[in-house]
């Protein structure tokens, strides 16, 4: 029988985050928006490094979605 060898965890959001960077991340200009095909229809939108400045909780109901809204990222289902 084989064995599975890829058992480790996989972020899509590490390369973003990694902080390798001079400036750190949240401060500068980019934004990342990755969307993610669900079932149907349906996708996950994930807003990223969107700055201090903006409330995140009056964008989430901006957009009339569900959202979840984390430290440094905000999740927008139905999109």
């Amino acid at each position: 029988m084989s064995a599975i060898q890829n058992l480790t965890s996989f972020d899509p959001f590490a390369d973003a985050t990694k902080g390798d960077d001079l400036v750190p991340s949240g401060t500068e200009d980019k934004i990342h928006i990755r969307i993610q095909q669900r079932n149907g229809r349906k996708t996950l939108t994930t807003v990223q490094g969107i700055g201090i400045d903006y409330d995140k909780k009056k964008l989430v109901k901006a957009f009339k979605k569900i959202g979840i809204v984390r430290e440094d990222q905000l999740k927008v289902h139905g999109f």
